[in-house]
This record gives structure tokens, sequence and C-alpha cells, in this order.
């Protein structure tokens, strides 16, 4: 876990009197690969950044060649020099690409993890006397001490170089998941007379989960949807350049 994650477990553990630690256990982890699948196939993952590459790069070449083979005159070293450039451009487009889409697997995954904290909060809550005033605490706590733990050691098991920037993804999802629901859970309307409150609104804040996907996914993919961008509008005006210049 990052030191920040660390200092808020024991915050939250100090804070609700609940050692969230001696939950962790094989079950929960069994119960986490249950729920995913991306995030425990480390065979998808490469798949999922060449394919994109590979067409990406090969709709370029076809169309290159089409282009060379209508055009009279045409500059060989105007073409040479465009299809070097355009090939280095859509190769970063192609990983981007691929990239991109590793990162909404990973982050469908996460949330279907979040959707099982959720589920494991509501059971541990059972345990305890708990008023509707620490459901959020609570949730952190499960997140914070027994799920993200779980999820970094099924990564560092599934994955060996890659494990480092999954779990990064994937931890960091969790976290702003937990962060935008815990903060939710503490601003919906208090009903201690009832001795079912905390487990209604464990029900409501399971049902928010869908708006927080909304929200936080999108935050989380726009550097690489950025970056895509960019590359695209470069990819473009160079070709562009190229053409009118050279070929």
């Amino acid at each position: 876990m990052s030191k920040k994650t660390e200092r808020l477990a024991e915050e939250i553990s100090k804070q609700t009197g609940i050692d969230f630690k001696k939950y962790r256990n094989e079950e929960i982890i069994e119960q986490i690969q249950n729920v995913t699948s991306f995030i425990i196939s480390p065979a998808s993952i490469i798949p999922t950044i060449i394919k994109p590459l590979i067409f990406i790069l090969a709709i370029f070449n076809i169309t290159a060649i089409i282009l060379y083979a209508s055009i009279n005159d045409t500059s060989v070293l105007g073409m040479v020099i465009f299809l070097v450039i355009g090939n280095i451009l859509n190769i970063l487009i192609g990983i981007t690409l691929g990239v991109r889409l590793s990162m909404k697997s990973i982050l469908d995954d996460t949330k279907s993890i979040v959707n099982y904290t959720i589920e494991t909060s509501n059971k541990l809550a059972k345990d305890f006397t708990v008023n509707t005033e620490t459901i959020g605490d609570i949730i952190q706590g499960v997140s914070y001490c027994i799920i993200i733990p779980s999820v970094e050691k099924i990564i560092a098991d599934k994955f060996m170089f890659l494990s480092r920037p999954i779990s990064f993804i994937a931890c960091n999802s969790i976290y702003h998941f937990t962060k935008n629901l815990s903060h939710y859970a503490s601003k919906l309307p208090r009903d201690n007379s009832t001795v079912d409150a905390p487990i209604s609104i464990f029900e409501i804040v399971k049902n928010r989960i869908d708006i927080a996907s909304g929200l936080v996914i999108p935050k989380l993919l726009f550097p690489t949807n950025l970056l895509l961008y960019i590359l695209l509008v470069i990819d473009s005006v160079a070709l562009f350049v190229i053409y009118k210049v050279l070929i």
C-alpha cells in the first residue's frame, strides 16, 4: 500500500476501535478473484495492447500503399519519410490506445471490487455496535485495511514486471471510489431510532456505485485520453505537412 493509504488505514482503525487487519484472509482474496476478470488474467493484457497497435499500423500502411499507387510522379524520398514518421507516430498511438483499453478493463474490475467492499462492510458492521455516523469509516476501514492489500497481493502473484503499474491503477481507483462513497454515506439522512438503519444505508451506498463510477473512471482515464488526443493531432498535422511538401 502507499504510505498515504497505510496512514489512513491506521487512523480509521484507531477512530473506530476495529482491528480491520484481522479480517484479511484467503476467503477475501478468493472472493475478489471471483468478481474480477482482467486483473487475474495476465494473458489478457498483452493482446489488449497489441491488437489496437496492429490494427492501426495495418490501416495506415494499407492507406499509404493505396496513396502511393494512385498518385503520379510520387516522390520516393517523400513517401519514405511519410511512412517512417507515420509508423512511428501510429506506434505511439496504438500503444497509448492499448494502454487506455487496459486501464478501462482494470477500472471496470475495480468497480466490481468496490461493490464487494460494500457487501463486506455490511457483513462486518453486523459484528459490532455500529451507528449511522460511522458507516463511512467502516467502508474506508474495509477498503484500506482489507481490500486494497488483498488486491495488491493478487496482482503481485498474477503479474511480474507489470504488477506495479497495474496495482497502482487498481488501488488508486479503489481509493477514489472509497473516498467518494464514504463521503456520500456521511451526507445521508440519519435515522438512529431504527435498528436496521446502518444496514439500509449500506444498501443505499451500494446503489450509488454506478454514479460514482461515472465520476471516478473518467477522471482517472483523463490523462491517457488527453495524451491520445494530442498524439492524434500531431499525427494528422505532421502527415498532412509531409504529404503537401514532400509528396
